[in-house]
């Protein structure tokens, strides 16, 4: 499409506007035709919005790019012929699923991209089974299980910013689709974009016009979920009832709260402590920048100061849509006076919950038939309480529709699974649904609190640092870096391949094994083809270190951030505090060497549970340089700099300015006296650098700070070589580890010439 003419980037955008019945969007494109604006034109027409990990996902707008009423009618249309080819007029009957939450922006909205779904499903013949009012997205997996639907449809952009929104589609299994189904569906999209007649009708004329066809499961299904939640799940009603303990609650802004009360009240719990500002749905959001409690103190601080003004030492939190929980809980020891518990964390402490009451209600039930499911990023800790306690744990690519469809997979085949989750806050306890469920979470969560606080007399944390003891430490460091250009994506990913030599260290540390799941290959297997599906279309790398660390590089499905996932399991008789230094070591070189923060322009993350990243870390890469227990490929040195090549020369000659004092993590941190023996030095090595090279230019740069670029936080100076002509501030791809050869050659010229 991007080879298109102007005329014909006019034609499509004027098919479009044939097409489009919504007033907001069709004013706005108009306004582009009229101005012949072939360039925003183009960005709007140049792709197709696709599915991703989570459906359909993007910003609410015009064109095929976006989240609007035309894109979602043809979608409609598609998955409305897919299943009539799947499963014959057997479809129309089984019906379909549909439910939306309070998004809205402008003339577009969840609801009525839900009634325009609606529309297109009656009109066609199809049940439909429509939830009037926003809903929790786990609400209509449950719904095609209890209604036994061809298909459902959930509009919502869960945790996204507010210009977001999305269109998840479950298959009749409950369970979010996967190959082939996606693919089938989108190919029908394609063959089916002129809509079929003109969707303009209310809900109210839809619910009219097709009497038998439109059913509103609100009330009926919604009773069932709570009450199977309560028969499932609860064990301890009578203890919920009579506990003090006080929890705070809050919705992000979202739907979550006409569900978490009422499956706390299933609970037999008392009510929680609801943050007022945040309880009721708001599509704008208004009180935090990024809707998403995954996000840590900042997204949780309205939370927080409503626990501590109601004694509450419990804070839940759930995503907007409700799929997703977050959870803090009071910690003395914590500089916030909150232990923020990571996903990970979360999801080691349901899934041990989980077979531990199992275990209490079936002591001789067959510990081979029960499994945990976790995501191939999430902790290895539950499987190592899986091979401990005699059960099974199996991991999937990224996504909950994986882990869900994979947990259908094994029932189907006689298996129990007592608990399945991802890293990212999803967790799926039980089998009420097969996708992961912030409501229900949230009320096993507390109950779990509440045994251990009554019954065991531990706190939350004091219960996970002992099944650390038990189990072993696993420390993790999962986080991401802002990143929204592929291209820069793409030459990360690339160098990182190295033509199909992968890299064998990182800094200091060896790597044993090399997992690609874009290329499909695996140095661990005898064919070296991966196990787990491969997508060309994602960007995933697994490194497995020989200290036994695990670190997985990913691109995110549904936001423009590079992710990274690292975590180290302890050997026998390391304590959790050794385990902690020697992966934040680790990170700190991945982010580095890796990622290349200051070549790439990345926006580093601000951390508060593993490794902070702007303050000085006693034992990074350079300091490790300076000390000589990390090799470089030193210029010179004095008795207060150290002047080395960078390992990933942006260009042959780069070279690096260091001070040896051992505490300075910026410029502005540095004392006059080492700020003067540092720069002092600086002419002497550019001069070096220059003549060794033969440039024509230097630049010398230095950067201070996250937002700076800077990834390793002790004070350095880049001394890069530059010729007329190297374009070098838009190089395609990133800078390659120098080899031993050039290192030596090069660092020979420049001392010539110190």
């Amino acid at each position: 499409m991007s080879t298109c003419t102007e005329e014909q980037w006019l034609i499509k955008a004027q098919q479009w506007l044939e097409w489009d019945v919504n007033a907001g969007t069709k004013s706005q494109l108009e306004e582009l035709v009229m101005a012949k604006d072939i360039d925003r034109i183009r960005d709007l027409f140049s792709s197709r919005v696709a599915f991703g990990t989570a459906g359909l996902r993007a910003v609410m707008g015009v064109g095929p790019t976006a989240m609007n009423d035309l894109v979602v009618l043809q979608t409609a249309q598609g998955i409305c012929k897919y299943l009539l080819q799947q499963f014959g007029d057997q479809a129309k009957s089984m019906g379909v699923a549909i439910g939306y939450d309070h998004r809205q922006q402008g003339t577009l909205s969840s609801k009525r991209f839900a009634e325009l779904t609606a529309s297109v499903c009656l009109h066609d013949g199809f049940k439909v089974y429509f939830y009037e009012g926003f809903v929790a997205t786990p609400l209509v997996p449950f719904c095609i299980e209890q209604k036994r639907c061809a298909v459902g449809v959930m509009v919502t952009a869960s945790h996204n910013p507010k210009v977001d929104n999305g269109y998840k589609v479950y298959w009749s299994n409950g369970s979010q689709i996967i190959p082939p189904h996606d693919e089938g569906i989108a190919k029908m999209i394609l063959a089916n974009l002129a809509p079929w007649r003109v969707y303009n009708e209310s809900l109210d004329t839809l619910k009219h016009t097709f009497k038998q066809l439109f059913h509103n499961p609100t009330d009926e299904v919604t009773n069932k979920y709570f009450e199977q939640a309560r028969a499932r799940l609860c064990r301890f009603p009578e203890t919920n009832a009579a506990s003090t303990l006080k929890v705070a609650y809050t919705a992000m802004h979202g739907v979550g709260h006409a569900f978490t009360s009422r499956c706390f009240a299933a609970f037999k719990h008392k009510a929680y402590l609801p943050v007022q500002a945040q309880l009721q749905p708001d599509p704008e959001f208004p009180t935090v920048a990024f809707p998403n409690p995954e996000e840590g103190e900042g997204a949780l601080q309205l939370a927080m100061e409503t626990a501590e003004a109601n004694g509450a030492s419990l804070i839940l939190a759930n995503d907007p849509d409700a799929d997703r929980l977050a959870v803090a809980e009071m910690d003395s020891n914590s500089q916030s006076g909150w232990h923020i518990f990571t996903g990970n964390e979360i999801g080691i402490l349901l899934g041990f919950w989980e077979l531990e009451q199992h275990l209490r209600l079936h002591p001789d039930c067959d510990r081979t038939q029960l499994f945990f499911i976790a995501s191939t990023v999430s902790s290895k800790m539950l499987k190592a309480i899986a091979k401990a306690e005699g059960l099974n744990f199996i991991e999937t690519l990224t996504g909950f529709k994986w882990i869900g469809n994979k947990a259908i997979e094994l029932r189907d085949s006689g298996k129990k699974v007592l608990f399945a989750y991802e890293e990212a806050i999803g967790f799926c306890v039980g089998d009420l649904v097969k996708e992961k469920d912030g409501v229900v979470a949230a009320a096993v969560f507390t109950e779990m609190a509440i045994y251990l606080k009554t019954i065991k007399k531990v706190t939350v944390k004091e219960h996970l640092d002992a099944l650390y003891e038990r189990y072993g430490h696993f420390v993790t460091q999962n986080h991401y870096v802002k990143c929204d250009n592929p291209r820069t994506i793409r030459a990360i990913f690339e160098r990182l391949r190295n033509d199909g030599n992968y890299w064998d260290k990182c800094g200091e540390f060896a790597i044993t094994g090399v997992r690609d799941l874009t290329t499909g290959y695996d140095s661990s297997q005898l064919d070296k083809c991966a196990v787990l599906p491969v997508s060309r279309s994602t960007e995933m790398i697994t490194y497995t270190f020989a200290n036994g660390c695990v670190a997985t590089l990913r691109t995110s499905g549904t936001e423009p951030k590079l992710k990274y996932y690292v975590e180290l399991a302890g050997r026998v008789g390391q304590t959790r505090e050794a385990v902690t230094m020697e992966l934040k070591n680790l990170v700190m070189q991945l982010l580095e060497l890796m990622l290349q923060p200051e070549v790439n322009g990345l926006e580093l993350p601000l951390v508060n549970n593993v490794i902070t990243l702007t303050t000085y870390d006693p034992e990074n890469i350079f300091l490790q340089i300076i000390r000589g227990e990390v090799p470089s490929y030193k210029l010179f040195e004095t008795d207060h700099v150290l002047a080395i090549l960078d390992a990933f020369p942006v260009v042959p000659g780069h070279a690096l300015l260091l001070p040896k004092t051992p505490k300075f993590a910026t410029v502005m941190d540095m004392t006059p006296d080492v700020a003067a023996n540092v720069f002092k030095e600086l002419p002497r090595l550019a001069k070096a650098v220059q003549a060794a090279t033969g440039a024509s230019g230097i630049n010398i740069i230095q950067n201070n700070g996250v937002s700076s670029g800077q990834a390793v936080f002790h004070a350095h100076i880049h001394v890069i070589p530059r010729f007329d002509g190297d374009d070098l501030l838009t190089l395609p791809s990133g800078p390659k580890m120098i080899n031993k050869a050039d290192g030596e050659a090069m660092q020979a010229k420049i001392q010539t010439q110190i």
